[in-house]
């Protein structure tokens, strides 16, 4: 289940891709290209002035086609397109893999007047056309048998039209998109979306109230990261103009009313209770927006927590005293901060359930340091150079012994320990004959020494890295065994 950019960290995890140098290398380089605070400043400025001079007739006539600060359509179409793509997506095994582990995209919909949190998926046809050969059947062409889920407009249909609904923020990414589902198109309703965070920025609800037992929830802020509950100036101002001037008048009460607030600390609340909770879990809220909102007999039911479902909730959170990445930040030292202290509470967490024996040094924060590796730094070419990091099916759930190793990666480790053999013996011969080697030379050799042979030994151990799987991710360890 993925909400706003966690639906791209959730495609390239089914794909068995994991591009997480998008976020570190790609998007870091692409600067204002992506996002801009300067457009968003002049869109949250305009938005105001259409309301000042509000009128049936205005249209939103000072932030129409003005550029959005947050540019999806660089991500979708120059990062993760499947042919031009800077990181492709790779749709086969995305497709094969769904099946078994399927991707579930939540946003936030308005549709027939009513607000509502949307799952989107491949069972309800929203990612893919129903298809058969032409008549023609010429060099494996198709006849397109039932469509799937489509922006009006028809600029996106299929997996990434519903990639973008849930990334679309309120005044960063444009308007709200207008989708026809699969499910609708018979009846020609539209639904109305944005971005995920707004009914639902944690989407362990809709997993629970799909019939999920146990979650592992992701959180993007340090515990104990202060959460604001008095309205601000975007739930006060920005996001009721926003949605105003979109004629979604019961969204802009929402924010006003502070809805989206009572969520979000409703699900930090719900999550840390997870941690103590015991054998019979936690209660779960429903997806239904409950506060907020007008209320009727159907939400006065919801409210009643007996009728809430339980489920067993581990939320992964880094530790508090970490500093939280500054909002629109992409600024790469500080996304590869971040993303190395939530790689490591991570790999703390759930290595050991693994039962891999590794060295007691090798903590999550140390493996973090050697996966994303600032050595070297950015690319130059980052923003030209087309790189296809293959998928692997999720299929395969066996362990593979060292013996399974893909010949040309056994050999290369193999060089790579007698190279760092050879490589010691000739220190420690240096270390005694050369006395005019400076102190620091000879450090920087021990940490290069230190870094290929813990880079080694993780490659050889860890599952998701043995037979070349996982390159992306595995390119940070080979990089420290090759310096």
């Amino acid at each position: 289940y993925g909400s706003s950019a966690g639906s791209v960290v959730g495609a390239y995890m089914v794909s068995r891709q994991m591009c997480v140098d998008v976020y570190t290398e790609v998007l870091t380089a692409a600067k204002t290209k992506f996002v801009s605070k300067g457009r968003l400043l002049s869109y949250i400025a305009r938005g105001m002035l259409d309301q000042a001079v509000k009128s049936e007739n205005n249209g939103g006539v000072f932030t129409k086609d003005v550029n959005p600060a947050m540019n999806i359509s660089y991500v979708l179409d120059s990062i993760m397109d499947p042919e031009y793509g800077l990181r492709p997506l790779d749709m086969e095994h995305f497709r094969a893999n769904d099946k078994l582990q399927p991707l579930r995209i939540v946003a936030s919909t308005v549709r027939q007047g009513e607000m509502e949190v949307s799952c989107l998926g491949s069972k309800e046809m929203d990612f893919f056309h129903t298809v058969a050969p032409s008549a023609s059947a010429q060099d494996g062409d198709t006849t397109v048998l039932d469509h799937a889920t489509r922006n009006v407009d028809g600029k996106r249909e299929g997996l990434f039209a519903c990639l973008q609904t849930s990334m679309t923020v309120p005044a960063a990414c444009g308007p709200p998109l207008h989708l026809i589902r699969n499910q609708d198109a018979e009846a020609n309703i539209t639904s109305c979306c944005f971005d995920a965070f707004c009914f639902e920025p944690i989407p362990y609800r809709s997993a629970v109230e799909e019939g999920a037992t146990h979650v592992l929830a992701l959180r993007t802020r340090p515990h104990g990261a202060p959460i604001q509950t008095k309205p601000g100036f975007f739930e006060k101002t920005v996001a009721p103009n926003y949605f105003e001037s979109h004629d979604m008048p019961e969204v802009s009460e929402f924010f006003e009313k502070g809805g989206q607030q009572y969520i979000y600390a409703e699900d930090y609340l719900t999550l840390d209770d997870g941690l103590r909770a015991g054998s019979d879990g936690t209660l779960i809220p429903p997806p239904k927006l409950l506060y907020g909102v007008e209320q009727d007999d159907e939400v006065s039911v919801l409210k009643d927590r007996s009728n809430w479902k339980r489920a067993h909730l581990l939320p992964v959170v880094v530790p508090a005293g970490n500093t939280e990445h500054p909002v629109l930040s992409v600024d790469r030292d500080e996304v590869l901060h971040a993303v190395r202290q939530g790689f490591a509470t991570a790999f703390d967490l759930l290595a050991p359930a693994s039962g891999i024996e590794l060295d007691e040094h090798l903590t999550g924060e140390r493996v973090a340091e050697l996966v994303f590796s600032s050595h070297g730094g950015p690319a130059k070419d980052v923003l030209e150079q087309q790189i296809c990091f293959s998928g692997d099916t999720a299929a395969e759930k066996h362990r593979p012994d060292d013996s399974s190793l893909q010949s040309d990666e056994r050999d290369e480790l193999v060089n790579a320990q007698h190279e760092q053999m050879v490589m010691h013996q000739n220190m420690e011969q240096s270390s005694m004959m050369l006395e005019q080697e400076s102190a620091s030379i000879m450090e920087d050799a021990l940490h290069k020494l230190e870094d290929a042979t813990d880079a080694i030994e993780l490659l050889g151990l860890l599952p998701g890295f043995q037979s070349g799987k996982l390159e992306c991710l595995s390119q940070g360890l080979h990089d420290q065994i090759n310096r």
